[in-house]
């Protein structure tokens, strides 16, 4: 078996993080509220910063932000959002 192609490569989270800087995100918290935006910036401890979030309860949008600061101790998981070409 062949382990040096990229399929197998080991990512460390934070560096996958800090590569989706400028990109779009959902990140969901412990609590099950969801925010969407894009993540400006992203520090060791995982807290991050939206702009243009939303937040999301039940499923449907129930707030609108400018801009989040997101505690990485409240964070269950991070999605990267695929690029949309419009």
């Amino acid at each position: 078996m062949n382990y040096n192609n990229d399929e197998y490569k080991i990512k460390k989270p934070l560096t996958t993080l800090q590569n989706a800087i400028n990109k779009n995100v959902l990140v969901r918290l412990k609590n099950d509220i969801e925010y969407t935006g894009k993540m400006k910036n992203v520090d060791v401890y995982m807290n991050i910063l939206l702009i243009n979030a939303e937040e999301h309860e039940n499923g449907s949008m129930s707030a609108n932000f400018g801009k989040v600061v997101i505690r990485g101790n409240n964070v269950l998981f991070i999605n990267i959002l695929p690029d949309i070409p419009l």
